[in-house]
């Protein structure tokens, strides 16, 4: 992911990443490299006052709207009111990462 990239050019280029600055990417080198073979971690974006976020299949937008990536690319149905407990953790997740990297 773009955020990715700051973390993995600096890493390249031997600079310190800030500390007073909260960085939602990481260095993506050990992957080509062949020491990790996958993240595992959650994704979020956001664009105005839209969002979504990603844990494994699970795809939540705006809170309201939960795709099984898995089992619908496409990302044609809604699946928040089959699984309410799922929509409840990824907003949990986006509430906590709002907090931690901010609300812009």
């Amino acid at each position: 992911m773009t955020m990715d990239l700051f973390p993995t050019i600096a890493h390249l280029a031997d600079v310190p990443l800030p500390e007073n600055h909260t960085i939602d990417g990481i260095n993506i080198l050990p992957i080509p490299e062949g020491q990790q073979q996958e993240l595992n971690r959650l994704l979020h974006w956001r664009f105005g006052n839209q969002w979504a976020i990603r844990k494994d299949v699970w795809k939540l937008i705006d809170g309201k709207t939960l795709y099984h990536l898995g089992n619908d690319p496409s990302e044609s149905t809604n699946l928040s009111k089959q699984h309410p407990e799922i929509v409840g953790e990824l907003l949990k997740h986006h509430q906590a990462w709002t907090r931690e990297v901010g609300n812009r």
